[in-house]
């Protein structure tokens, strides 16, 4: 963090418009680290439940109710700052101009109706101010590129906070990321969900992993901007003098391919790579919602319809965009903004965080992780020379009669005793349930019996003699860990 947010920032409240987007929730994932910063966050839908953190001062509205916004926000008298990351989608961006147009006149003019004056705007824009919802780009694309004749949403927006700046005496900044990733459900442009949904419906069919985009979509070179990155990014333009009244690019700081970055994902689920072939997701995901819904139920996810947990038109489209999309970000380095991370660690980073949240499934365990079912346990008869009948044993991992490492159980009838007996190695035992008993010497005596209860550990060191059994109310089971050869020598050791 600069010196510069360190020494200018002082208490501040933010206003978040559209907070459970996939760019509202780095904000409020990067205030929640902010000491400096308060935030109240505004939408027409409440908070999400999925997440673990509790959720800010919340106010219910309707944007695009002018009247109901002016009330909604005529109690906001310690706000200082507003971030704009609302976001209207319509089937043409010209149809989409409007909507997102009044939603932010909306908000700005209910915010200059209160007694206390606001400070800073920052605007969520984007890559569509350089084409690219057009299905072009131009590659570095730069702040000072100009407008397109194309009707742009954001173009109108930055109108709009420019000119009601100028005329309520605050200053604004604009920041134009570009494929946010970050978690958040029913948000259209949210790809690395809409992926790991993909990813893990394919590990679900037992299928390998294949991208389903073209050949220049695998290959091109593209960024992204991470959520909690973004999120920085905008206390940063909120607290600086030198981002006062501009737009500036921020994105990760690299780039990536597909055809690379493809191993995150099918490593995250140990899933095989198929060769790419193209196809509509949008037509052949489409009959997927029962599969879905089988998977939220098994494994316990946070319950998604289906038609909020991904947005495969957005997967079509990025997925088989041709050019390269790169927006140069010199402009915010120079002004003192340089964080960055890796893209695949922020991809790896981001699909982690929806397994957390149960939004999709856990990743399986490496194939060196080794899980047993005590209800697929299978037991066998164990009787050492000198034993009695009825005990048995089931090998949990290992070989105990090899070299290496153990884990076996033993179970005991009740009243089983057995007789005075040593090892040569260390035995680390725990009583998995009923009562066992246990006492050390080299003569047996039922009176110096002790009784252990579930979750009791028990360490014998090598050579020393001991017997005992289950108690006569009921079985037990032991648990045994060490080194082997476990090796069951009768009597005491001479």
């Amino acid at each position: 963090m600069s010196a510069t947010f360190e020494t200018r920032v002082t208490e501040r409240q933010i206003l978040l418009v559209g907070p459970y987007g996939v760019l509202g929730t780095g904000v409020i994932d990067a205030v929640a680290e902010n000491p400096k910063w308060g935030i109240t966050t505004a939408a027409r839908r409440p908070p999400p439940t999925y997440r673990t953190q509790a959720a800010p001062p919340h106010i219910s509205v309707d944007l695009m109710d002018r009247e109901g916004t002016t009330k909604a926000f005529s109690s906001l008298d310690k706000v200082t700052d507003l971030v704009f990351a609302a976001y209207v989608e319509k089937p043409t961006m010209a149809e989409t101009v409007e909507p997102n147009a009044r939603m932010l006149k909306n908000t700005l003019d209910a915010l200059a109706a209160r007694n206390v004056p606001l400070q800073r705007v920052m605007l969520a824009g984007g890559a569509k101010s350089y084409g690219f919802n057009l299905g072009s780009f131009n590659a570095p694309a730069k702040e000072t590129d100009p407008r397109l004749i194309a009707p742009i949403h954001y173009h109108l927006q930055e109108d709009i906070v420019a000119d009601w700046a100028a005329k309520n005496g605050a200053s604004w900044t604009v920041l134009r990321p570009h494929m946010v990733m970050g978690p958040s459900l029913n948000s259209p442009m949210n790809l690395v969900t809409s992926l790991a949904t993909y990813a893990a419906m394919t590990r679900e069919l037992g299928l390998p992993l294949r991208f389903p985009g073209n050949k220049e979509g695998w290959n091109t070179l593209q960024e992204t901007t991470d959520a909690e990155l973004f999120g920085r990014a905008t206390l940063w333009a909120l607290g600086e003098d030198k981002a006062r009244n501009e737009i500036f690019n921020i994105s990760n700081g690299d780039v990536y391919r597909w055809r690379q970055l493809w191993n995150e994902l099918a490593a995250f689920y140990g899933l095989p790579i198929a060769e790419p072939l193209a196809m509509s997701t949008v037509s052949e995901m489409s009959e997927k919602a029962p599969l879905w819904e089988s998977m939220v139920a098994r494994y316990g996810l946070h319950v998604t319809p289906y038609n909020q947990i991904a947005n495969w038109a957005f997967v079509d489209w990025m997925l088989n965009f041709r050019e390269e999309t790169i927006q140069s970000t010199i402009k915010i380095r120079q002004a003192g903004f340089a964080e960055c991370i890796d893209t695949h660690q922020s991809f790896r980073r981001q699909l982690t965080r929806l397994s957390d949240l149960r939004i999709i499934p856990a990743p399986m365990y490496p194939l060196d992780v080794h899980i047993v079912a005590n209800s697929s346990l299978a037991w066998s008869d164990f009787m050492p020379v000198g034993f009695d009948p009825g005990m048995q044993l089931a090998i949990i991992n290992g070989d105990p009669g090899k070299t290496g490492d153990y884990t076996v159980r033993l179970q005991f009838p009740a009243g089983y005793r057995f007789p005075v007996h040593w090892h040569p190695r260390a035995e680390n035992l725990t009583v998995v349930s009923g009562t066992f008993q246990l006492a050390m010497g080299s003569t047996a005596n039922g009176n110096a019996l002790r009784n252990y209860a579930p979750g009791d550990y028990i360490y014998v060191p090598p050579g020393h003699a001991h017997f005992g059994g289950s108690a006569a109310q009921g079985p037990s089971v032991i648990q045994l860990h060490g080194e082997g050869p476990f090796q069951v020598m009768l009597g005491a050791p001479k």
